[in-house]
C-alpha cells in the first residue's frame, strides 16, 4: 500500500499534533519495509526527518504562506483539489482534526485522527472561529472518512456522546512518546539549560497557555508556596489564545516578575533537558485529549503532578500525583510535598519510568498499520 500522511502541521515549530505526527512517520518507515508512506506538506521537510524522495509538495498560492489563514486555505482548498492527481495512493492520513477532506473530497480511502474535541466541548477557552471551524468542519470530516483514530478511550466517548458516531468506526491508539525523551547525564542537561539562563531548582510547566491549560492555576498555587520552595517556575511553549495578556497581568498581581521565566517555544533538540533539568514537572489542564507533556516527563525521570480530569488518569495512571485542577490548595501542597520528600520522589521517578514503557513509538505505529489494513481489507 501507498500512504499518504498530510505533514502541513509538522513544518515550522511543532506543538502536539506535529510532534504526534512527526513520531508516527518516523516509526512508520522504521519498522516497515514493505509498505511506502508519503509526507503531503506545503514546503519541503526537514530530511533527517524524511528523505526528499518521499515527499509530496503541494505549495500554498502566493502570498499565503505569510498568513495564518494560509494553512487553512491550504488544507481545505488547495491541498484536496491538487492531491486528487497523486493517483499513486491508496490511503490518505490525516492527523489534524479538521481533516482535508472537510469540503472536498479525495477519491482514496481516508482515515483521520481526531485528538479531542475540546473546541466542542469547551467553547470558552478558544477563539470563536476555531471552535465554528470544528463545528461546521468536523462533522463533514467525519461522514467522509473510513476509519476515526483518537488518542484514548476518553476521547473516544467524548466523539461518541458529542458527535453521535458508531463507536464502531472509532479505534484507540495511545500516542508514542518520541525517543529523544530519556534520561540525560545532568552535565549534558545544563550545558543546554545555561543557554536559556534557567536557575539550578526549577519547577517546570510545558504546553501552550490557553485557560483550558489552566496555567493561571499553576500560577496561584506556586506564589502560595514560593518562599517554603525557593524553586523557580519555569513555563515552556508559546502564549497563545489570549495566554499573554491574561498571564502577565496575573503574575503582576501576584507579585511574580521575578520567579517565573516564560522561555517560549524552545527547540526540539532542547527539550528534553528542560525535562531532566527540572525538579518537578506540573501539568493542571481542565482537558486534554491525551496529554504528551506529563508523559515526556516521566520518559526524562522527573516526576509528575498532573490533573484528575479527562484523559489524564487513562495516560498517567498510578505514575503521577493527581489532583483537583480546581484546588489551587491541593496543587500547592501537592508541589511542596514533591520538591520535599526524597523518598516519594523517588518512587514516582521509578513509576514513570516503568510507566512510558506502555507508549512506545513501534506500538503506535504498529497498530497503526493495522488500521491501514482494515480500511484497505488487507488481510
Amino acid at each position: 500500500m501507498k500512504v499518504g500522511i498530510i505533514a502541513g502541521i509538522v513544518e515550522g515549530t511543532r506543538t502536539g499534533i506535529g510532534t504526534y505526527t512527526y513520531t508516527l512517520v518516523q516509526s512508520l518507515k522504521d519498522i516497515d519495509y514493505q509498505n511506502e508512506y508519503f509526507t503531503v506538506s506545503r514546503k519541503k521537510l526537514n530530511p533527517n526527518f524524511v528523505d526528499k524522495d518521499d515527499q509530496m509538495i503541494i505549495p500554498t498560492l502566493g502570498l499565503l504562506d505569510y498568513f495564518q489563514s494560509g494553512f487553512f486555505a491550504w488544507q481545505f482548498i488547495i491541498l484536496p483539489l491538487k492531491l486528487r492527481r497523486h493517483h499513486e495512493l491508496s490511503l490518505v492520513h490525516d492527523p489534524f482534526n479538521l481533516a482535508c477532506f472537510a469540503l472536498f473530497d479525495i477519491p482514496f480511502k481516508k482515515v483521520v485522527t481526531i485528538h479531542d474535541i475540546a473546541p466542542i466541548v469547551n467553547e470558552n477557552n478558544f477563539r470563536k472561529i476555531f471552535v465554528l471551524l470544528h463545528k461546521i468542519m468536523l462533522p463533514r470530516v467525519i461522514k467522509k472518512t473510513n476509519i476515526i483514530i483518537t488518542d484514548s478511550h476518553f476521547s473516544k466517548g467524548e466523539i461518541v456522546r458529542y458527535l453521535h458516531v458508531n463507536p464502531d468506526r472509532i479505534r484507540v491508539i495511545y500516542p508514542a512518546i518520541d525517543r529523544r525523551f530519556h534520561p540525560l547525564p545532568m552535565p549534558q542537561a545544563w550545558s543546554i539549560l545555561k543557554k536559556y539562563k534557567i536557575p539550578q531548582n526549577f519547577i517546570l510547566y510545558v504546553g501552550a497557555t490557553h485557560r483550558q491549560k489552566n496555567v493561571q492555576a499553576l500560577l496561584r498555587a506556586y506564589a502560595t508556596i514560593k518562599r517554603k520552595i525557593s524553586h523557580t517556575l519555569v513555563i515552556v511553549g508559546p502564549k497563545i489564545y489570549g495566554g499573554k495578556t491574561e498571564l502577565s497581568k496575573l503574575i503582576k498581581n501576584l507579585n511574580l516578575e521575578d520567579d517565573v521565566i516564560f522561555t517560549g517555544y524552545v527547540a526540539d533538540e532542547d527539550l528534553p533537558a528542560f525535562y531532566n533539568g527540572a525538579s518537578i514537572f506540573v501539568f493542571p489542564s481542565l482537558y486534554e485529549g491525551f496529554g504528551l507533556p506529563p508523559l515526556e516527563a516521566m520518559a526524562c525521570g522527573t516526576p509528575v503532578i498532573t490533573s484528575n480530569r479527562a484523559s489524564l488518569p487513562e495516560a498517567v495512571g498510578d505514575a503521577g500525583i493527581m489532583v483537583d485542577p480546581d484546588d489551587i490548595e491541593g496543587l500547592a501542597k501537592a508541589m511542596v510535598k514533591l520538591t520535599t520528600d526524597e523518598e516519594l520522589r523517588q518512587t514516582m521517578i521509578k513509576r514513570g519510568l516503568e510507566r512510558v514503557k506502555l507508549f512506545s513509538p513501534e506500538k503506535a505505529a504498529a497498530a497503526t498499520i493495522e488500521v491501514y489494513r482494515e480500511v484497505l481489507g488487507i488481510d
